[in-house]
């Protein structure tokens, strides 16, 4: 079982992909700096910890902390949340979150977070 924070709004990953004319796909590069930002602070944390990448099925908890009233497209945030632990090699690949809960946790301006705890099933 592992418990770590992102810190910051998740950002979606969903509408912020751009198509050139030849039909090659890449991200807004807000999106790709939140997504760097967020790869860097799982792969500093298996690192610290001395985490191995997850093989094998996994529940994952997911408490949220918006930083605004906005509303969020919670999809769209935990498909991000899937590309970035994907990417960190946190996981060999996202369909091991077979046990997905999400909680809304109110609004925290000066710590908008997720806290996740994920465990092998």
């Amino acid at each position: 079982m592992i418990d770590f924070t992102i810190h910051g709004i998740i950002r979606g990953g969903k509408n912020n992909i751009n198509i050139t004319r030849t039909g090659r796909r890449y991200p807004n590069k807000s999106w790709a700096i939140f997504r760097d930002r967020v790869v860097n602070e799982i792969r500093d944390m298996m690192r610290k910890e001395g985490l191995k990448t997850f093989e094998n099925r996994l529940k994952i908890e997911i408490g949220y902390y918006n930083g605004d009233l906005r509303r969020r497209d919670v999809p769209a945030m935990l498909d991000s949340l899937w590309s970035c632990m994907e990417k960190a090699e946190l996981v060999k690949d996202d369909c091991l979150f077979t046990d997905v809960n999400w909680f809304s946790m109110g609004m925290d301006k000066t710590n908008p977070r997720v806290e996740i705890r994920i465990e092998e099933i």
